[in-house]
């Protein structure tokens, strides 16, 4: 299945996966001893100095584990780690001044529109590259982020604020949400606009390459915490 689904398509077909960790420990004593980070801000795995945090693992395990509790909790990471934040850590790096420009659009459009809801992003956007109306759309058939506006009861109707993808960009809003038998038959109508800096093809072939590329990394410019050591992708080097 083409990633331009992404992610998490084959998380909902498996049997069960952002809420920060709130733990910021207080200053002691006046020391020359700088105070622990926060659990959340810290990273859970580098990759030629490409961070992921607790925060990000967490928050994306917590969301998943709401619609589908029977996932596996390594299994979980390990598909979110590979489809989704690997893939948006290394895009952050290698397509910098691509992202800008994107953003600076996406951005562009949301504050053109303020508070505007499902109608008055269609009514702005419609001539937009890339611009859809999706009918009777299922979660698993656009990317993390999204879902998590598309699919919340109390956000259908509003636009959304410009959401990151491994693709670059997107603004969003559904309408006329419709709950189905379980939380992954769920459906909506909805609009996206996407800001991309990549097609589904220009995407699969790029990361392909990174991961083969990543995969002969030596274990030394891989760091994890040891609790992620059993959840990490098998083409991840690990010592």
């Amino acid at each position: 299945m083409s990633l331009k689904v992404l992610v998490l398509t084959s998380l909902f077909s498996l049997p069960s996966i952002l809420t920060s960790c709130d733990h910021d420990p207080k200053a002691g004593p006046a020391t020359d001893q700088k105070a622990a980070k926060p659990v959340a801000t810290q990273a859970a795995l580098t990759i030629e100095a490409v961070s992921i945090t607790h925060g990000e693992i967490e928050s994306l395990v917590r969301y998943i584990r709401k619609t589908d509790p029977r996932l596996g909790r390594n299994k979980c990471i390990r598909v979110l780690l590979d489809q989704f934040l690997i893939p948006l850590a290394f895009v952050r790096k290698e397509k910098a001044e691509q992202l800008k420009l994107q953003r600076t659009r996406a951005d562009a459009l949301v504050e053109s529109l303020g508070k505007a809801g499902y109608d008055e992003l269609v009514e702005k956007a419609v001539r937009m590259p890339g611009f859809q109306i999706l009918k009777d759309m299922i979660r698993q058939h656009v990317t993390i982020p999204e879902q998590r506006w598309l699919f919340d009861d109390l956000k259908t109707g509003q636009m959304s604020p410009v959401l990151a993808s491994p693709f670059g960009y997107s603004v969003v809003a559904a309408k006329a949400k419709r709950t189905g038998l379980t939380t992954a038959a769920d459906r909506a109508d909805v609009v996206i606009v996407p800001f991309r800096v990549f097609s589904t093809l220009e995407f699969d072939l790029w990361y392909a390459d990174l991961k083969q590329r990543l995969s002969q990394l030596p274990a030394a410019a891989v760091s994890y915490h040891q609790d992620l050591r059993d959840a990490l992708p098998p083409w991840i080097p690990r010592s």
